[in-house]
């Protein structure tokens, strides 16, 4: 199904991209 392939896809940059925007909160 590609409603769940996309699905997947945006929750996979969702975790490696909300990581990253916590560590240059930290940083700052």
């Amino acid at each position: 199904d590609l409603d769940a392939f996309s699905a997947a896809i945006i929750i996979n940059i969702a975790f490696s991209f909300i990581p990253s925007s916590f560590a240059v909160a930290i940083v700052k």
